[in-house]
């Protein structure tokens, strides 16, 4: 029984510290980032060479690629245009 109130409290300790730390929030910045570029992906590959059409898309993309770049000591693996 002791094991497992050890266990219990190491899991919530890590827990504490990863959501303290945000690391939750350098991941949705990623993926924020990925789910943009395949928006703008789609939109040029949709488009071609009508770039105007695709100015949200390239507004965002570059948005979340500044929120991405201030993980880039912890997350690095990106997928970029």
């Amino acid at each position: 029984m002791g094991s497992m109130r050890i266990i219990a409290i190491v899991l919530m300790t890590t827990a504490t510290c990863l959501g303290g730390c945000g690391v939750m929030g350098k991941l949705d910045a990623v993926s924020n980032l990925e789910a943009s570029v395949d928006s703008y992906k789609a939109c040029v590959a949709q488009y071609g060479k009508d770039a105007p059409a695709c100015d949200g898309q390239r507004v965002e993309y570059r948005h979340d690629l500044e929120e991405a770049q201030k993980t880039r000591g912890v997350l690095t693996n990106w997928r970029f245009i």
